[in-house]
């Protein structure tokens, strides 16, 4: 029987965390590991510009962790990360951590 604490501290696809000055995106399960990751894309809460993809470990996301305050991203911050994701620079940036666009425009709408 699974615990209602559990269910509700789990991570799923979709789900964005505070990171301080940085939103932290969940874009789809990582393959491959021994310990649960997941394939995340950071962005600035300042302008959205992208600061940061790949893996993350789940422990990340667990209370205690450094991403542990689920949030929701506000429409003005969404614009600008749609507004970023048009950059060149930023779809080679994802292209090499294999994280596809359609992934987070699906997410953020």
């Amino acid at each position: 029987m699974i615990k209602l604490k559990k269910l509700l501290n789990e991570v799923t696809v979709g789900d964005s965390f505070d990171g301080g000055h940085e939103v932290i995106i969940v874009v789809d399960k990582y393959s491959g590991a021994v310990v649960k990751k997941w394939k995340t894309v950071s962005f600035y809460k300042k302008n959205g510009t992208i600061s940061g993809a790949g893996a993350t470990p789940d422990s990340f996301f667990e209370k205690g962790g450094m991403y542990n305050k689920s949030i929701k991203i506000a429409g003005s911050l969404k614009k600008q990360i749609l507004n970023a994701l048009k950059d060149p620079e930023t779809i080679g940036f994802l292209k090499d951590d294999a994280i596809t666009l359609n992934d987070i425009i699906r997410i953020l709408k």
